[in-house]
């Protein structure tokens, strides 16, 4: 159904990218998360939303709030002369706050031309490392 709304906008599916649709009904309570890439003109946009399906509790829409919070630190950090560690530090400093351990291993990414491009955006790292940010580089930022 999504990729056929998302051909219907005259886009094409990226592909899936993080798992394929099972058999699992959800149930009231689940915490979803659906990650939407898209090519539109040979250009790549990539966007997440999550939502609890049925009753919310406490603790889903905590998880949610804080991520907001982070997505929205990391998309702050940015300003001239700043590094992907500028922006890891941001998101991850939300996540610590809340006493949340952070997985390093996921986080966002270069898109443009092509998905999952360089660089690498841990949700966790040190101001004033990593990649130095120029104009025209466009990243997603998954915290």
């Amino acid at each position: 159904m999504a990729h056929d709304l998302i051909r219907h906008r005259g886009a094409e599916s990226c592909g899936v990218l993080h798992g394929k649709p099972h058999s699992y009904r959800r149930q009231d309570g689940d915490l979803l998360s659906l990650d939407f890439a898209a090519n539109v003109n040979g250009w790549v946009a990539d966007s997440v939303v999550s939502m609890v399906v049925g009753t919310a509790g406490a603790d889903d829409l905590e998880l949610i709030e804080l991520t907001e919070r982070a997505l929205e630190a990391g998309i702050a950090a940015p300003v001239p002369g700043s590094k992907t560690g500028d922006i890891s530090c941001a998101i991850g400093s939300i996540a610590r706050e809340a006493g949340l351990s952070v997985n390093v291993e996921f986080g966002g990414h270069g898109v443009g031309r092509t998905m999952h491009s360089d660089p690498h955006i841990p949700n966790a790292g040190r101001p004033g490392r990593g990649f130095p940010l120029k104009p025209g580089l466009v990243l997603a930022f998954e915290p």
